[in-house]
């Protein structure tokens, strides 16, 4: 496979190309027009519909909107044919095989639990049950202490987590997620914008003939490189362990929990970007869902032992060890959420999303509308960690094919 020019940090997302350090040939005119835009920023359409119209698998290799990422040709352009699932799902559909998990207990500890959540096939795309797009509440923005949920009304769209110009970042995500780059201001009076920069560094350079994974494929994670012997339905979306029943062997350094002390950033490294890992996702995300972190001070104490001062977030789940990608994706999760006291839920703010009828198989039962982006159905996410009873032995397996021994 070819290495991809409409990759992120590709195509016309080249730091080198829009900076002008590569020469001076630029490739400006694919998303603007100096006198006849139609939009802000002289773009020639509106955010989000301009991202899509390369990305939804028409002209970068990446669509969005269902959740999978096709094989390129020799140019970098998309074929018809599908590589894999989209790691953070999609913003209309995803392929995560949320009602099959599987997992495989090796020992009394939390960190004993090893799980795996599949991939579906393309034609087997299931509607989101929620999604980071759009308009909505960005549960626990501001301080410890402030009397709401969160910044309410917040418009996101591509731009505000993603730099289209290039930046060297991995994914090439904004190192100040979140905030109105077009004015450089945050999306409504009540948003608490990033103010410390989190550098999460791109993998190396590729090699000729790879290709950018964006998948949940093994692959080689350490170069981020598309493996040959990779079908479309592999992967593991919990991406704990490579293979996923090993003890050893992290699958994906990006998902290990922040370390408790500031986050690594440009400030506090004297310019330079971080090693790619270290739980840099972790510290990336919980700079918009500030009071999200399971960590209540710079000693690291987890706030699911010591209470914080915030009313609403006063005890929260450990990310000591884990990242918020660990349970989360960024895009959209396709997960049902289905069982009485899941249906009653009440958001941060004490509503309860509206039930949304057979979002997932014909079969399905009414689900919430609401799944928060995890990856698994009902409770799901938490057993793969967690036997609440203390009973389950030590070699228990429950799930489907992928068994133990096999990848």
């Amino acid at each position: 496979m070819a290495a991809g020019r409409a990759q992120a940090d590709g195509g016309p997302h080249q730091l080198g190309l829009n900076s002008g350090t590569a020469g001076l040939a630029g490739d400006c005119a694919a998303c603007h027009r100096a006198h006849t835009a139609v939009a802000a920023d002289l773009l020639k359409a509106a955010l989000p519909g301009l991202c899509l119209s390369c990305h939804d698998g028409t002209g970068a290799t990446t669509d969005v909107v269902d959740g999978y990422q096709f094989v390129p040709d020799g140019s970098g352009a998309p074929t018809s044919t599908v590589l894999g699932a989209l790691r953070g799902g999609g913003f209309g559909y995803a392929l995560i095989d949320s009602s099959h998990a599987a997992r495989l207990i090796t020992s009394s500890r939390a960190t004993g639990f090893l799980g795996h959540v599949g991939v579906l096939a393309q034609s087997a795309k299931e509607p989101v049950t929620s999604t980071h797009g759009g308009t909505g509440t960005v549960w626990g923005n501001g301080p410890d202490g402030t009397t709401d949920a969160g910044a309410t009304g917040v418009v996101l769209s591509c731009t505000n987590c993603h730099n289209p110009h290039g930046n060297g970042q991995y994914r090439i995500l904004q190192t100040l997620p979140g905030q109105d780059w077009a004015n450089g201001v945050g999306g409504v009076a009540s948003w608490s914008a990033p103010t410390n920069p989190v550098e999460v560094a791109d993998g190396p350079a590729l090699a000729a003939g790879q290709v950018r994974n964006y998948t949940v494929l093994p692959g080689n994670l350490a170069s981020d490189v598309v493996a040959a012997h990779d079908t479309p339905t592999q992967g593991d979306y919990w991406r704990k362990n490579a293979p996923w029943n090993q003890t050893t062997g992290s699958r994906d350094p990006l998902e290990v929990g922040w370390n408790g002390l500031a986050p690594t950033n440009k400030a506090s490294n004297g310019g330079t970007p971080p090693p790619n890992g270290n739980g840099l996702m972790t510290a990336w995300c919980i700079s918009c869902h500030t009071r999200y972190s399971g960590l209540v001070n710079a000693a690291g104490t987890s706030s699911s032992l010591a209470p914080s001062s915030d009313a609403i977030f006063t005890f929260r789940h450990l990310t000591a060890n884990y990242g918020c990608e660990q349970c989360h994706v960024a895009h959209g999760s396709n997960a049902l959420m289905t069982t009485a006291a899941e249906l009653a839920l009440t958001d941060p703010a004490g509503a309860v999303p509206g039930p949304v009828p057979s979002a997932g198989p014909a079969a399905s039962p009414v689900t919430s509308a609401d799944s928060r982006l995890l990856k698994v159905d009902d409770d799901g996410t938490c057993q793969l960690c967690h036997d609440p009873t203390g009973t389950v032995t030590i070699g228990s397996y429950v799930g489907p094919v992928p068994s133990p021994g096999i990848p």
